[in-house]
């Protein structure tokens, strides 16, 4: 029986395509001796990473986890002047520690240099005389030789030298053939062997030693970059999608990437060159994410990855990608904001992802610094932007889309590109509309605002996708080089569009939208767009604070902000509300402005809707109406001549698509004096119309 503290010795692992039994796990634990990785042995003979969970047995692989010399801590606790022997295994340690001998290794066969600039495995070692010991027969004398021109660097004696005798393949051997002299001889060697000399590495050379006879096999490339991924510590995860990434240090800091991009491919020939010397086929590296990818549990090795912005709910904070090259992060709290760094980092980031300017400290803007740029000059568009920009800021909500129109040279095009390299800093801050809805669900998934500019003219699928994006819309799309894989993706984003017309008159799209209608610039009042950038770089650091204080605020005043009625998107009002202070809005301001927006809406509706046109005519002369929704359709095609219009090709084909209709203008129409109820008489439908006469227009000097 064996120690019973290798308490998984019996658990089967599948190793290749054979069955293998775990018989032994070098611990590797931090310096205070927690564990951190361990290195598995298994029959027949195999090594692999693994990490220990609390059910008892080992995640394979090492992820994210810090690399650490073995033995550390026996390390850290000796004095600086005890030689420490670096040997090739973790078995040659325990079995020198026995001779009472400080001993480590690092447990690879290549990649020393990767660690050491990822991890810094090497410092602990700074100021000890290394024995760095290595034998005829051994397949690590090259990374053995960079361990040594790496120590060579910090400490104050290296000797690099081979264990004597024929025959002798490790430290095993060695002490098999000299016995009760094998301590002598040993130190005796270290004692002749010379320094060892940066120059020595070099010579060298850079190949792996050529296979003698009774070595094992040359591993494939399969097997080399496969060990080489676990070597750099890269942690692969699935997205909340399915979508296949991985988890990359750099720098001292963590980067997303998705492995089904080029990028990867490029990062992978990196490192494989880097540790190897050699270059890999795209074939194998394909295989080996394949063989990845079923390692992985797809109920587990799971993370959200989002654009630019999230939730976390262990802090009660907003999460926002800086965009910044080192990967940090804006984390903002119910009082103030900071800049951070996260190991895990929840995003991901589109080519053309650009940072945000405003450092810690940054004092709140000005709004009407704003407003010398963007060409908006009365207080409905003010305020209207204003609420739409800080609830950039606000994750997880339904929020407006931004319409701005108005006739050419109002600045319609610049101030859209202003606002979104404000709230979403980007290289390509304005993007034309796709011409078919799978590639509008692509462009709407792939930005965190999209921006689509100079649209005039929606057509009712495209409305229909443009709402559902306001409240979350799901698509399924086809996976990457498959026929049958599918991915199910999930939207809910924030989007502007410009344009000299309102793109669109279905009452649902614009009861989702802020609509701001900008005024012609006059010719006295033009910049040119070299000082208008140059005004926009000065003064985007501070908006930036500010959007961030409004976000401070809504996530501290929210919960006891009460909305006056229902209004759409209620929780987008809500925060608004929370804002009002940064936003510089009284609540009854913003509840006048989301009147003002709804007013516009269902005029908007009405305008450029032939069905609400004939109803609003046909109501008024009637006055009240009733009957079936056939004889409504028939007096309704009668009184307004549709089969003769040019319009014809809009006007419903059927009772039932005229009730259709009319049930998404309903809420315009009654704002306008026109009420439609339905009812039952005798089991049958019937429709009731009647004219009450327009509402009451909202006073904004009234409500405020």
């Amino acid at each position: 029986m064996r120690h019973a503290q290798y308490f998984d010795l019996y658990k089967l692992s599948i190793m290749g395509e054979r069955m293998s039994q775990l018989v032994k796990a070098y611990p590797y634990k931090d310096e205070r001796g927690v564990l951190l990785y361990e290195k598995l042995l298994f029959e027949p003979k195999e090594y692999s990473w693994g990490i220990r969970q609390e059910s008892g047995g080992h995640k394979r692989g090492l992820g994210n986890v810090r690399r650490v010399l073995y033995n550390l801590p026996k390390i850290v606790a000796s004095k600086p002047d005890n030689p420490v022997l670096f040997v090739k295994s973790e078995e040659e340690a325990d079995v020198l520690s026995r001779f009472g001998y400080l001993t480590t290794t690092c447990g690879l066969e290549y990649g020393w240099n990767s660690w050491v600039k990822n991890y810094s495995i090497h410092l602990p070692l700074s100021g000890h005389p290394v024995w760095v010991i290595t034998s005829s027969g051994s397949q690590c004398s090259k990374l053995l030789g960079e361990v040594s021109a790496t120590l060579a660097q910090i400490c104050p004696e290296v000797k690099l030298f081979e264990l004597p005798g024929n025959d002798v393949n490790n430290i095993m051997d060695f002490i098999k053939i000299y016995g009760r002299d094998s301590t002598t001889i040993l130190e005796k060697t270290a004692r002749n062997a010379p320094l060892f000399t940066i120059e020595q590495a070099t010579k060298r050379g850079r190949g792996r030693p050529k296979k003698e006879e009774g070595q094992t096999v040359k591993k494939t490339k399969f097997q080399l970059l496969d060990e080489i991924l676990e070597i750099v510590g890269w942690e692969f995860f699935f997205d909340q999608f399915g979508e296949l990434w991985v988890s990359r240090e750099n720098n001292g800091h963590y980067e997303n990437i998705l492995v089904a991009t080029q990028r990867f491919k490029d990062l992978v020939r990196a490192e494989y060159k880097n540790v190897m010397g050699d270059g890999v086929s795209k074939d194998t590296i394909d295989q080996v994410i394949s063989a990845k990818r079923g390692t992985l549990d797809p109920n587990q090795d799971v993370r959200l990855i989002e654009h630019r912005i999230v939730y976390d709910s262990s802090n009660d904070s907003i999460v926002i990608d800086s965009g910044r090259n080192d990967w940090s992060v804006i984390r903002i709290f119910k009082d103030d904001w900071k800049i951070d760094q996260m190991e895990r980092s929840p995003f991901r980031r589109d080519a053309n992802c650009a940072a945000y300017d405003v450092r810690v400290g940054e004092p709140a803007g000005e709004w009407d610094s704003l407003f010398d740029i963007i060409a908006a000059k009365d207080f409905n568009s003010r305020g209207l932007i204003k609420m739409w920009m800080a609830l950039t800021m606000i994750p997880n909500i339904s929020k407006p889309g931004l319409i701005i129109n108005g006739p050419p040279g109002a600045g319609k095009s610049f101030s859209a590109e202003t606002i979104r390299q404000i709230v979403d800093p980007n290289e390509n801050p304005l993007q034309a509309f796709p011409k078919d809805i799978e590639n509008l669900k692509l462009a709407l998934f792939k930005s965190h605002i999209p921006n689509f500019d100079n649209l005039n003219r929606l057509d009712m699928d495209q409305s229909d996708c443009m709402c559902q994006a306001i409240t979350g819309i799901s698509f399924e799309k086809r996976k990457l080089h498959t026929d049958a894989d599918t991915v199910i993706w999930k939207v809910k984003r924030q989007w502007m569009l410009t344009g000299v017309n309102i793109p669109g008159a279905m009452a649902d799209f614009l009861s989702r939208s802020f609509i701001v209608e900008l005024k012609q610039i006059e010719p006295e009042s033009r910049k040119d767009v070299i000082e208008l950038e140059g005004m926009l770089k000065k003064i985007r650091p501070g908006i930036q604070a500010r959007l961030f204080k409004c976000a401070s605020d809504g996530l501290k005043n929210h919960a006891n902000v009460r909305t006056s009625g229902l209004h759409r998107l209620a929780d987008a009002h809500r925060y608004c509300l929370a804002m009002s202070e940064s936003l510089e809005l009284s609540h009854a301001e913003i509840d006048t402005l989301w009147a003002l927006n709804s007013e516009a809406q269902a005029k908007e509706t009405l305008d450029g809707d032939v069905v609400a046109q004939a109803i609003m005519d046909f109501t008024q002369n009637k006055g009240r109406w009733e009957g079936t929704p056939g004889e409504l359709y028939e007096e309704l095609t009668q009184f307004c001549d549709a089969t003769s219009q040019p319009w014809r090709k809009l006007w419903p084909s059927t009772p039932a698509t005229l009730s259709k209709r009319m049930k998404y203008i309903m809420g315009s129409l009654k704002m306008n004096g026109v009420c439609i109820e339905d009812t039952k008489f005798n089991s049958q439908r019937m429709k009731k119309l009647s004219y009450t006469g327009v509402q009451n227009k909202v006073d904004f000097l009234d409500r405020i």
